[in-house]
């Protein structure tokens, strides 16, 4: 069974950062580079205002989380989950299930060019490529109105 559940950052924050520390997961991330636990804490700290985190659980076992960080007229979204749950289908229900609170109606990713596996995530959630750089794909999703 698959829960999506807003972050408590007392119950959560150890779990984001294993996830942050995770070399099958950092390898995506633009900013690779392990980061030290103070500093996590300090950007999840700064970040909190402007973001909306999900953690995506299976059967009780946290496996991941969703991330919306909100601008002026859209939000971005960041997703990592365990290697171990990825092509089952369970992030891409999650992200759409969480799609539906969000007051903001564009939504933006950036990926790796590299990250096949990514863009076919995207890609089956909805994304249509928006722009290419050499080095990252962004792609855009309108939401419909409620």
């Amino acid at each position: 069974m698959l829960v999506v559940k807003k972050f408590d950052f007392k119950h959560d924050i150890k779990f984001l950062y294993s996830l942050r520390k995770n070399i099958q997961v950092r390898n995506f991330f633009f900013n690779n580079n392990i980061i030290n636990y103070s500093n996590h804490l300090l950007w999840i700290r700064k970040s909190e205002k402007n973001n909306l985190i999900y953690i995506v659980y299976y059967y009780k076992k946290k496996i991941g989380y969703i991330r919306y960080s909100f601008n002026q007229n859209f939000c971005s979204i960041s997703v990592a989950n365990l290697p171990y749950f990825r092509k089952k289908g369970l992030m891409k229900k999650a992200v759409l299930k969480t799609e539906k609170f969000l007051k903001k109606k564009i939504i933006f990713a950036e990926i790796k060019t590299y990250n096949k596996l990514s863009i076919k995530f995207f890609k089956s959630c909805g994304f249509k490529i928006f722009r290419n750089n050499n080095e990252r794909l962004i792609f855009k999703k309108l939401l419909r109105k409620n």
